[in-house]
C-alpha cells in the first residue's frame, strides 16, 4: 500500500524521500518512451539571483565601513534583531539599479536609528580638511542640551567612514570633523545625537554630499 500524501511506502517512514531525476516521455506514435532528465527548478529558486547577490554585496561593503558606528547607533533599535541585521534590512531597501551599476540612495539612509529627537535643520560644508556641521536647537528641552553630536562622513570610493560618536554637546550648535584622509574625494555626511550615557540615539539627518578640497 502506498501513502500518496508522503510519497513513502508504508513501513519505510524512516527513509529519506528520493526525488525523481528523470521522467518517461513518449517519442513516437507507437508509444515508445525515453527517459528525460528533470531540470531541478527548486534548486535555482533557493539560490540568490545575481541581482540579490549584488545588492547584498553593495550593502555589506557599506555596513563593514560603518560597523564600529552602527554598533553604537543601531544596537538598541530592535531587541529581537542584531544591529547588523537591522542595518542590513534598512540599507537593502534603498539600493536600486542593475549590476554592475547599483547605487545606494544615501539621502534616505539612516546611519543612526532611535527615538531621540534630532533637529529641524542641519547643514554641513567643507572647511579645509574638516567638515563643519551646524544645527538649530529650537524648541529643544533643557535636558537635551547635554546630548553629544554624532558626526559622520563616508567616502564610497575608498569604502571608508570617519565619525565621532561623542562630539560636542548639542547646545554648541556646531562641530568640526577632521576628514583629511578624504582629501579630493566625494563624501556623504550625516548628523545625529546621542545621550551622554549612550542609551538613546536620534535618527540621523543626511547633511549632503560634499567634495573635499584636494
Amino acid at each position: 500500500m502506498t501513502n500518496e500524501n508522503s510519497g513513502r511506502t508504508a513501513g519505510q517512514n524512516d527513509q529519506k524521500i528520493q526525488l525523481a531525476i528523470s521522467v518517461k516521455k513518449c517519442v513516437s506514435d507507437n508509444a515508445s518512451y525515453t527517459l528525460v532528465p528533470i531540470k531541478d527548478k527548486t534548486k535555482f529558486k533557493k539560490e540568490p539571483t545575481l541581482m540579490q547577490r549584488e545588492r547584498h554585496l553593495k550593502a555589506t561593503r557599506f555596513i563593514k565601513a560603518l560597523k564600529p558606528l552602527l554598533f553604537i547607533t543601531y544596537r538598541y533599535t530592535n531587541e529581537k534583531l542584531s544591529y547588523y541585521s537591522c542595518a542590513m534590512r534598512h540599507i537593502l531597501h534603498w539600493i536600486s539599479g542593475n549590476p554592475p551599476n547599483m547605487v545606494i540612495d544615501y539621502s534616505k539612509i539612516l546611519v543612526a536609528s532611535g527615538p531621540r529627537f534630532n533637529t529641524e535643520k542641519a547643514t554641513a560644508k567643507p572647511v579645509g580638511e574638516t567638515i563643519l556641521f551646524k544645527w538649530h536647537n529650537d524648541l529643544i528641552p533643557k535636558e537635551y542640551a547635554t546630548d553629544k553630536a554624532i558626526l559622520v562622513a563616508y567616502c564610497e570610493a575608498l569604502s571608508k567612514c570617519i565619525f565621532t560618536a561623542m562630539g560636542p554637546p548639542r547646545s554648541v550648535c556646531n562641530a568640526k570633523l577632521d576628514v583629511s584622509a578624504f582629501r579630493g574625494q566625494a563624501v556623504h555626511t550625516w548628523l545625529s545625537f546621542i545621550t551622554a550615557d549612550g542609551m538613546l540615539v536620534s535618527d540621523s539627518i543626511y547633511t549632503g554630499k560634499l567634495i573635499m578640497d584636494s
